[in-house]
């Protein structure tokens, strides 16, 4: 589907992750493109951003920051989506960028970024979420720049979506101070008649609160596949189950391990997905 939105930031509400002086480093001098990562500093929830460590207060510079991802705000799903990122900044030489796409219901970490250029972004896993960035040979600019990459949106309705960015501009100092951080988001709406994920897949839980089980409820047929995925409010993976295939009535899960908070629990079966949230005491 073609990319047909433009989504303007202008020193708006994104995240980026910490850029240390490897990030930016051209090949030659700290590392090569692929050098070790530093993590997922988006400013998501559960993440920091990158005024943890290069200082300052974020989107109080001056650089255009124009991105834009999937269709007028919507998504149809399993559909790939072009998303561009842009920067303007006269008189600087280094920039960044980082995505992560969450869930509102739970943050969960759903669809998946891929590569349109190999050398000047990447893809990577930290902590259970998936990320796309920049690499240290994609950094170097002068006054603007440009990176491109694809997202794939959930097979299935999830509800609103929400990606999170994170934009750093360096001074090329060799330092920390001086830099200049920018976060923003999008959020992504199921497109028009595409149909609820209740509807698509029922489920219910209980006790709630639940001490140390918890009981599934879901009348289906889980196909090839099935499984249990719980998420705890910062969207990391805290517990994973595989179900076998054939009629599910219930399925009761030990808890007992996990820390007291608000979780969301995901059932995927073939093309369906259904969410619930849930209280650990």
């Amino acid at each position: 589907m073609a990319l047909n939105a433009t989504h303007w930031k202008v020193l708006a509400g994104i995240a980026l992750p910490v850029f240390l002086l490897s990030s930016f480093a051209p090949p030659g001098e700290d590392g090569l493109c692929d050098s070790p990562l530093v993590g997922g500093h988006t400013g998501a929830p559960g993440e920091s951003s990158c005024t943890g460590c290069h200082g300052g207060t974020a989107n109080s510079g001056s650089a255009v920051i124009e991105w834009n991802v999937g269709d007028a705000g919507t998504y149809v799903p399993g559909t790939s989506y072009t998303g561009t990122v842009k920067m303007k900044r006269v008189g600087r030489e280094k920039f960044g960028f980082v995505c992560l796409a969450l869930t509102d219901a739970g943050n969960v970490n759903l669809g998946g970024f891929g590569l349109l250029e190999t050398v000047r972004t990447r893809t990577y896993v930290d902590d259970a979420r998936d990320y796309v960035s920049h690499t240290p040979c994609g950094a170097d600019a002068q006054d603007s720049t440009v990176w491109s990459f694809t997202w794939q949106a959930p097979a299935t309705n999830v509800g609103p979506i929400t990606i999170y960015m994170a934009n750093l501009v360096a001074n090329h100092s060799h330092s920390l101070g001086g830099d200049e951080t920018y976060t923003s988001t999008i959020t992504l709406s199921p497109a028009v008649g595409i149909a609820e994920p209740w509807a698509a897949l029922p489920i219910m839980l209980y006790p709630d609160p639940a001490t140390d089980h918890l009981i599934l409820s879901a009348p289906l047929t889980s196909a090839p596949g099935t499984s249990i995925v719980i998420f705890d409010a910062a969207g990391h993976q805290v517990l994973r189950r595989s179900l076998a295939t054939g009629p599910l009535v219930q399925e009761r899960m030990d808890i007992s391990a996990l820390a007291p908070g608000m979780y969301s629990l995901v059932l995927r079966s073939g093309e369906r997905t259904g969410v619930q949230r849930f209280v650990k005491e």
